[in-house]
C-alpha cells in the first residue's frame, strides 16, 4: 500500500505541481474532472471484476492515490501538451499517452501490483485509457473558453 501512495500520489503530485507552475488553469480545471473519470472507470472495473489492486482486501482504498494522482496527472498532462504544443495533434498525444500508460500498467501487472481477472487484458486496458482521456479532451474543448490565457 505504501507504493500506491508514494507512486500514485506523491510522485504524481510533484509532477502535477511542475505543470501547475507553468499552467495553473489546466490543473485547476482538468484535475477534478480527470479524477472523477478515473474513479468511475476504476469503480466499474472493480465492480465488474475486470481487475483489482493489491492489497485486494482494500482495493478501493488502494486505488484512491491513483485516482487522485497518477490518472489525474495523465489527463492534466495530456491537456497541457495539447494546449502548448500546437504542432502535435491531440489525437496523436492521446494515442502516445495511452500506450505509455498501458506499458506502465503492464509493468505493474507483471510485478503483481495489479491483478487482471480472465475477462480483462492489456488491449482492453489501452482502450480504458484512450476512451476516458478522449472524454477529458471533449470536456476541455467545451470549457477552453474559460481557461484562455
Amino acid at each position: 500500500m505504501v507504493f500506491n501512495y508514494v507512486f500514485g500520489l506523491g510522485f504524481s503530485w510533484i509532477l502535477m505541481y511542475l505543470i501547475y507552475r507553468k499552467d495553473k488553469k489546466v490543473v485547476l480545471f482538468i484535475f477534478p474532472f480527470s479524477s472523477l473519470i478515473a474513479h468511475t472507470v476504476n469503480a466499474f472495473g472493480f465492480y465488474l471484476k475486470f481487475w483489482t489492486l493489491t492489497p485486494v482486501k482494500w482495493h478501493s482504498f488502494a486505488a484512491l492515490p491513483f485516482d487522485l494522482g497518477y490518472f489525474s496527472l495523465i489527463g492534466v498532462f495530456f491537456i497541457y501538451l495539447a494546449r502548448n504544443h500546437k504542432k502535435l495533434s491531440p489525437f496523436l498525444i492521446l494515442i502516445i499517452l495511452s500506450l505509455i500508460a498501458t506499458a506502465l500498467e503492464a509493468v505493474f501487472l507483471l510485478s503483481g501490483k495489479i491483478i487482471y481477472y480472465p475477462r480483462w487484458n492489456l488491449l482492453f486496458t489501452f482502450f480504458s485509457y484512450l476512451i476516458p482521456y478522449g472524454i477529458v479532451y471533449g470536456y476541455y474543448t467545451h470549457i477552453k473558453i474559460y481557461i484562455k490565457d
